[in-house]
């Protein structure tokens, strides 16, 4: 369930590295565990210095049932409308300390 204070929701084109696999091992029959990093197309609304749209490449964790219908139905460059949450994927930890310095990058999370 989404958090109610972290609602993503955009349309763009999906930009497939078909980094697919499942969460637990390769149990096919469990599509709830299966796991698939996705790039999401968003072209910007307007044009920049050179006249030419600017094009963002959001990096999405489609998890569980949308993940494996995502992985068999569509393709690159289909357009879609997505909804999530964003999350901070990873952190960054001193090596002596062990406490978190600073989290890498932002992920949807679907």
């Amino acid at each position: 369930m989404t958090n109610p204070n972290n609602v993503f929701i955009g349309s763009g084109f999906l930009y497939m590295n078909d980094k697919a696999g499942y969460k637990a091992g390769e149990n096919e029959n469990h599509y709830k565990d299966f796991m698939w990093n996705v790039k999401l197309r968003i072209r910007r609304p307007f044009k920049n210095a050179q006249g030419e749209y600017d094009t963002d490449f959001l990096p999405m964790k489609i998890i569980g049932p949308s993940a494996y219908y995502v992985h068999n139905n569509l393709k690159n460059g289909d357009a879609v409308t997505v909804g999530g949450e964003i999350r901070m994927d990873g952190e960054i930890r001193d090596e002596e300390t062990g406490e978190i310095k600073r989290y890498s990058s932002p992920v949807l999370f679907i």
